[in-house]
């Protein structure tokens, strides 16, 4: 999979320490109903998505740590219109 074209996200450092838990929040106004929201998620090690505080996903399940998992997302159902 080509991951050339991903968003990423992180921690505003350029390392951080061993057993570290990073948290990210995002909140945004949706001013129309969405037609279509599915992309991509995987982490360095764990994550767990929630989307309007409902448990959405996570994972990745138990590879090959030399493989990056990619799995895929459609959060279309659980976003609605106004501040999420």
């Amino acid at each position: 999979m080509d991951l050339s074209p991903a968003a990423w996200i992180w921690y505003p450092s350029e390392r951080t320490l061993p057993n570290t838990f990073v948290f990210f929040r995002k909140q945004f106004t949706l001013n129309a109903p969405v037609r279509r929201a599915s992309g991509w998620i995987c982490a360095d090690s764990r994550y767990l998505l929630h989307v309007n505080g409902e448990r959405v996903q996570w994972g990745p399940a138990p590879s090959d740590p030399r493989w990056m998992e990619v799995d895929p997302l459609d959060i279309t159902g659980r976003l609605r219109e106004g501040r999420t």
